[in-house]
């Protein structure tokens, strides 16, 4: 082979080479981009879902509170402490994961 046909080999080499490199590394930015979409979707809903649980227990406890006419006195509804929000927390997000 004459050597000015392998030079030419290695060069077309060389650019399908840096080719496939770049397609790979586009591909790895959109997956990455793709994940932090998807992880923040699902730290949203979880998020909502717990707020939606607090209010519940706040507006439960409200209506005891009225219901048994202890002013000053308020009764806390399950989930409503910190531990068990993080345990629910916890739980939504081994849901979606």
């Amino acid at each position: 082979m004459k050597k000015s046909k392998i030079n030419i080999l290695i060069i077309a080499m060389t650019f399908a080479l840096i080719g496939l490199v770049t397609i790979q590394i586009l591909w790895s930015i959109k997956t990455i981009e793709t994940e932090e979409i998807r992880f923040d979707a699902t730290i949203n809903k979880i998020l909502s879902n717990v707020v939606i649980n607090i209010e519940k227990d706040r507006t439960a406890n409200i209506i005891i509170e009225k219901v048994s006419g202890e002013s000053g006195k308020v009764v806390w509804a399950e989930n409503s402490t910190t531990d068990s929000v993080k345990l629910q927390m916890e739980m939504e997000f081994h849901k979606f994961t």
